[in-house]
Parts: C-alpha cells; sequence; structure tokens
C-alpha cells in the first residue's frame, strides 16, 4: 500500500510527456472520475436546496399537485420520506456534503437527523463512511442509548440534589427558629443575670448595715438579755439574708452558662448557615462541570458521576451517624 501511494503520488507530480501510454490513460480515466463525483456532490446539494424551497414556497401548487407528497411521488418518482432525506441533509455542513456526497442520501440524512453531540461524533470519526445502513443505524441507537443512559443518571443525581437541598431548607428553617428561640432565652437569662447581680448588691448593703448594727447593740447592751435577743434574731436573718444571696448568686451563674451555651449556639448556626451556602455553590459548579466534561469525553463525564453519587453515599452515611448522635 504505501509503495502504491508513492507511485501514485509521483504520477500526479509528472509531466505528460514523461508517462507512459497506461500511465496516461490512467489519469485521464482518474481525472474524469474526480470531476464526475466533484459534479455529483454539487449536485446533491442543489438538489437537496431546490427540494427545500419546492416545499417551503409550495411552487409545486402552480403545477396543479395539492400537496408536497403528491408532487414528489407523481413528478419525480420517489416517496416522500426519501424527499425529505434530501431536505434533511442541508442540516450538515456543505464542505462535509461536498466531500462524503459518495455516502449516499439516505446515510447522510441519518447522520443530519442525529442528535447533535451524536452527529458531531459521527463527523469526527473517519470510519463513518465505511459504514452500512444498518450498521449507521445501529450505532446511532447505541450512542442515544449511551446519552440517554447518562442523562439519566445526571436527572437522578439532580434529583437527589434537589430533594437534599429541599431538606435542607426546610432543617434551615427549624435552625432558624430555635436560633430566635435560644437568642430570646438567652435574653431572658441576661436580664435574670442582671437582676440576680442587683439582688446581690442589694443583699450585701443589708448584710454590712446589720452588721453594723449588730456590732453597736452589743456595744450598749451585752447584758440585756432582750438586747441580746434580738441580736441573735438579727443574725439568724443575716444568715439566712447570706444564703438567699449565695443562692441567687448560683442562679446568677447557670444564667450566665445557659446565655454562654445560647451565644455559642447561635455562632455556629451562623457558620453553618455561611458553610451551607458554600456548598451549594460548590454543588453548582460540580455539576456545570460535569455538563462540559460530557461534551468531549462521556466516559470521563460517567466517571465523575460515579464518583459524585459515592461521595453522596458517604456524606449520607455521615449525616445519619450525626443524626443518630443528636437523638441519643
Amino acid at each position: 500500500m504505501e509503495n502504491a501511494t508513492t507511485t501514485y503520488t509521483q504520477l500526479v507530480l509528472m509531466p505528460e510527456a514523461e508517462m507512459t501510454p497506461e500511465q496516461l490513460t490512467f489519469m485521464q480515466v482518474h481525472t474524469e472520475m474526480l470531476r464526475a463525483g466533484e459534479r455529483a456532490a454539487e449536485c446533491l446539494i442543489i438538489l437537496a436546496k431546490d427540494m427545500k424551497r419546492m416545499r417551503d414556497e409550495q411552487l409545486y401548487k402552480a403545477a396543479g399537485f395539492a400537496d408536497f407528497k403528491d408532487y414528489v411521488q407523481t413528478a419525480l418518482g420517489i416517496k416522500e420520506r426519501h424527499a425529505y432525506n434530501y431536505i434533511k441533509v442541508l442540516d450538515l455542513d456543505s464542505d462535509y456534503l461536498k466531500a462524503h456526497a459518495g455516502m449516499g442520501i439516505t446515510k447522510l440524512a441519518l447522520i443530519a437527523g442525529a442528535a447533535d453531540e451524536i452527529r458531531e461524533q459521527l463527523i469526527a470519526d473517519e470510519e463513518t463512511p465505511e459504514l452500512s445502513v444498518r450498521q449507521l443505524t445501529e450505532k446511532i441507537k447505541e450512542q442515544a442509548t449511551e446519552i440517554e443512559s447518562r442523562q439519566q443518571q445526571i436527572d437522578f443525581l439532580n434529583g437527589q440534589l434537589d430533594s437534599r437541598d429541599e431538606q435542607s431548607k426546610t432543617e434551615l428553617a427549624a435552625l432558624r427558629r430555635e436560633k430566635e428561640a435560644a437568642e430570646a432565652n438567652a435574653q431572658k437569662a441576661k436580664e435574670a443575670a442582671l437582676a440576680a447581680q442587683n439582688r446581690i448588691k442589694e443583699l450585701e448593703e443589708e448584710a454590712a448595715k446589720a452588721n453594723k448594727q449588730a456590732v453597736e447593740t452589743v456595744e450598749v447592751a451585752v447584758d440585756d438579755p432582750k438586747t441580746l435577743e434580738e441580736l441573735e434574731t438579727a443574725c439568724r436573718e443575716r444568715d439566712a439574708a447570706v444564703a438567699d444571696a449565695k443562692a441567687a448568686m448560683e442562679s446568677a451563674e447557670r444564667a450566665a452558662e445557659e446565655f454562654e451555651r445560647y451565644k455559642k449556639a447561635g455562632e455556629a448556626l451562623a457558620t453553618f448557615k455561611s458553610a451551607f451556602n458554600e456548598v451549594s455553590d460548590l454543588w453548582d459548579k460540580l455539576f456545570e462541570s460535569i455538563e462540559n466534561i460530557k461534551l468531549a469525553d462521556g466516559a470521563k463525564a460517567a466517571n465523575c458521576i460515579d464518583k459524585v453519587e459515592q461521595l453522596m453515599n458517604n456524606v449520607a452515611s455521615d449525616l445519619n451517624i450525626l443524626r443518630e448522635a443528636v437523638q441519643a
């Protein structure tokens, strides 16, 4: 094959005066065939354009035909489906039509009628012109099935994502309500802590006043039983006041701790919201990337989808563990 190609290339460049009679005859017949092929390709395009114009402008009515079908069957002797094949090939690039006119109108119409992604693959595949009509039809069906399968996977993942997004919105709304409740409780705890502090201050002032009065009473009435009894009563009241103050202090500390917990919960909720929005943006970019990948390489896109599905399964497992921990 390589020697034949070399000989043919040399022959094409050789002046006619140097050719043998056999070589000269070959070149004449070969050139005539090439020119006939070019004219056939040009005629194919002309025929397709004229067929489309006849249908679109309804020129056949001028000859008394009722419709396009009646015209092509009666005047051209072809089936309506065959006529539409000619019109369909105009969806292909004119250069491709000229280069592959020899494929036949049926195969060209099959390529033109395929989905955009499949059509691009068929045009780029050098083996396409060698396929029979049956082989080409089966290949188109196989590729369409593969594309549909990938789209179903993407639709399934999008559905899961939409479902999770809706669930996340519901959970986020619940968290927002919990945050508002926590903020309200925190405010109440803060007010209770302030009231407790004021009460402690009042009790401390009362205790100091009672101590001062007790000292003065002891100084003037050590030998007076009645005064001593009053002093003991005042001491008991002071001890009770101190106990109340301690209880108020403990209540204030608990309120402060509860306030701190609500504060941390509010901060954590804000962090969650920010992180959730970032994750949502990343999901959008992830799916946009897969859409772009599949335009060039369906296998890589499918592999990416598998990785996303695995990640989603891992996330679902982690969420179940977290949910069990929260419910425990």
